[in-house]
């Protein structure tokens, strides 16, 4: 392609979805895990929710005599219908419950409320497929969606099933399960896509942070295949070749968000977007940033990763 003008216009993308400022968060322990960010103007109301919660130095530890698994559960659940009460958080997704880890998927400390999610800053899974068609001239395009005017993101395009992981899933489970609610996809079909790594980032709205990390399926599907979309979530379907996205860096936007670093990787790995472009690793650093939250490197020689951590 050797189009900087795209590409930099790629990365300005990449950098909507990095917007934190971290000054503004104050990270929060349960015990010595650091398992999210909470905003400095939550900072006082937080600290008065429970007598395990103190901040100091920066930073909230919850100190929790119930360090097991189901004990945080409660514990959180009980200070998420506080902030409920207070007006700071509104009920929804109907209890669908998140994963609080580390940064390891498969080793949860213990599970919160996905409407609380941003609150906390916790880290947030979901799951994007690629649905790929390969014509016979050897072009590929790609399925999307059009999502209703009564969901988030009303009119915005999306990728043809993605959403976020609620614990008790594995990751296959999960995308099974939306291919089938989203699109009417087979499950035997939907368990034949491809896992091909993960992108994430940190987006501060308003008081809230979003600290997205999809993992990413390619599936091939069959010429036949026509989506229906059984839960409402889409308006309508269609195609579009994949090189389309590189002729216009304004058809990105006009995807849903969070699809937007799902589909440059997208162009990264079939050949769409090539190392001999001028902001080539840059576009790689960028979609993997919300891993390594330094905005310069001048911020990595002042704070060693322990360092960090003990802020």
């Amino acid at each position: 392609m050797n189009n900087p003008t795209y590409t930099k216009a790629v990365i300005n993308v990449l950098q909507a979805r990095n917007t934190v400022n971290y000054n503004d968060f104050f990270p929060v322990y349960v015990v010595d895990q650091l398992i999210g960010f909470v905003h400095r103007v939550y900072k006082d109301t937080v600290a008065t929710l429970h007598p395990c919660i103190t901040c100091k130095e920066k930073r909230i530890i919850i100190t929790a005599e119930l360090h097991d698994y189901a004990g945080l559960t409660q514990l959180f659940q009980n200070l998420n219908e506080a902030l409920v009460q207070k007006g700071l958080l509104t009920p929804s997704h109907a209890g669908e419950m998140y994963r609080v880890t580390v940064d390891n998927f498969l080793t949860p400390l213990f599970e919160m409320a996905r409407y609380a999610a941003p609150f906390w800053g916790i880290r947030i899974f979901g799951v994007h497929l690629n649905g790929l068609v390969q014509r016979e001239d050897g072009r590929i395009d790609m399925w999307y969606a059009r999502r209703s005017e009564n969901r988030s993101a009303p009119g915005k395009l999306d990728h043809l099933v993605c959403g976020g992981q609620p614990a008790g899933l594995t990751l296959l489970e999960n995308l099974c399960k939306e291919a089938y609610e989203e699109t009417e996809m087979p499950y035997e079909l939907a368990q034949q896509a491809t896992p091909v790594g993960v992108v994430s980032s940190w987006e501060q709205k308003g008081y809230n942070l979003y600290r997205f990390t999809p993992f990413m399926f390619d599936l091939f599907l069959p010429q036949s295949f026509e989506p229906f979309s059984q839960d409402g979530s889409a308006s309508a379907f269609a195609t579009l070749p994949v090189n389309t996205l590189t002729k216009n860096p304004e058809m990105l936007l006009n995807f849903k968000a969070s699809c937007q670093p799902v589909l440059i990787n997208l162009l990264l790995r079939h050949g769409y977007i090539t190392p001999d472009e001028e902001h080539y690793i840059e576009i790689c650093t960028l979609l993997l940033k919300g891993f390594f939250p330094y905005t310069s490197p001048e911020q990595v020689t002042k704070l060693t990763y322990n360092e960090y951590h003990k802020l």
